[in-house]
């Protein structure tokens, strides 16, 4: 597979504070790359060092093969940016502001790429409207069009959905997906919506207090032994006790919604429903989850 990022061993210090520990991963082309790790676990100043806008202490970052360090303006000529939240001149056009971008990287034909990317990112109607009048999930939208004027070969999106409502953060899946596959963009997205990146995310990293904890193939990495049981008894009393007497290795608790929850292997849930059911113990409903979420909180 075609390597697009290299990050090997990276480190960063911040005074006394070790903000990124010996973090390294590779970013294949095709990717939609995950970003996970809790605030302060070194994200966002990792994404700042594979953009050259900090330099790291220690480590190398490699990109379409060549080293950031010895060919900065090739590489990072071929990558494009969304760091949080857009910053443009509110009052102007949407179609003028990405004029003025256009004009200082010297694209030629500027302005039907303008409305060409104004289209993609389904704000062609509104190319005309000064950004003032825009909602956050519009200026997002004309971000991701200012980060492909210069048709890169790597995206790579920071918090793209933070302030969003459920629509814009919807709009925002789907903008990343159609980037993706219909335009053959790599791209790396930082995001603590762990759903969403469990939706989009073919390959991911974890890190925690600037340290990788796991990295690798999203399907692979929910591909457990362990499921998440939640179970709705009609007499939750008593299922409780049998299933603690007849399962003493495993740890039943009760949520507020009176339901029994417990993490267990997948080969023991038939029983747990066998044995509920010869005691007269009606299930009500079973059932068994291994998310995103789960995997995060497990690991961090």
């Amino acid at each position: 597979m075609d390597k697009i990022l290299e990050v090997q061993h990276l480190e960063k210090s911040f005074g006394a504070v070790k903000a990124v520990r010996d973090v390294s991963f590779t970013v294949y082309r095709g990717d939609i790359y995950g970003f996970l790790g809790p605030n302060g676990s070194g994200k966002s100043t990792t994404i700042r060092m594979v953009l050259n806008l900090i330099k790291p202490d220690g480590g190398e970052v490699l990109l379409f093969g060549k080293r950031l360090s010895e060919n900065r303006h090739e590489v990072l000529s071929r990558i494009g940016a969304l760091i949080e939240r857009p910053d443009f001149y509110t009052y102007l056009t949407a179609y003028q502001n990405l004029d003025i971008l256009a004009r200082y990287s010297g694209i030629r034909h500027q302005r039907e790429k303008i409305m060409e990317l104004l289209k993609i990112v389904h704000l062609d109607d509104r190319a005309h409207d000064k950004v003032k009048t825009f909602s956050q999930g519009m200026k997002q939208r004309l971000g991701i069009a200012q980060t492909l004027l210069h048709d890169p070969d790597l995206i790579i999106l920071d918090e793209p959905v933070n302030g969003l409502d459920p629509q814009g953060i919807k709009d925002m899946r789907e903008m990343i997906v159609k980037l993706n596959r219909e335009m053959n963009k790599t791209l790396i997205v930082s995001s603590h919506i762990l759903r969403e990146m469990e939706l989009i995310s073919n390959r991911m990293i974890v890190i925690s207090k600037g340290k990788v904890v796991v990295e690798g193939e999203v399907r692979k990495l929910l591909e457990s032994d362990n499921q998440q049981l939640t179970l709705v008894a009609t007499d939750t009393d008593k299922a409780m006790q049998l299933l603690s007497l007849t399962f003493p290795n495993l740890h039943f608790e009760r949520n507020k919604l009176d339901e029994l929850q417990a993490s267990l292997p997948t080969t023991e849930i038939p029983h747990v429903n066998e044995v509920l059911v010869k005691a007269g113990i009606g299930v009500k409903q079973l059932i068994t989850r291994n998310n995103l979420e789960d995997f995060f909180l497990q690991n961090t």
